[in-house]
């Protein structure tokens, strides 16, 4: 059983791994509609998270993040 504070580690590195997506598309000057946005902060699966990282930095668009 995971104790409460592995629990709190584990969702606020999962939101800094989605805020830094967010981060790189901002830097990058795209526009990540709401609805995106909201999918990429809910996400608790870290190796999904971790395609977002990296499709922040190399798609062209933002809707190829879900292809």
């Amino acid at each position: 059983m995971q104790g409460l504070y592995e629990i709190a580690y584990k969702e606020g590195f999962t939101r800094g791994v989605a805020e830094s997506a967010l981060e790189i598309f901002a830097a990058r000057n795209m526009e990540v509609p709401d609805e995106v946005e909201a999918q990429i902060l809910s996400c608790t699966d870290f190796v999904q998270l971790e395609s977002h990282l990296i499709g922040s930095a190399t798609v062209n668009q933002v809707e190829e993040l879900f292809d």
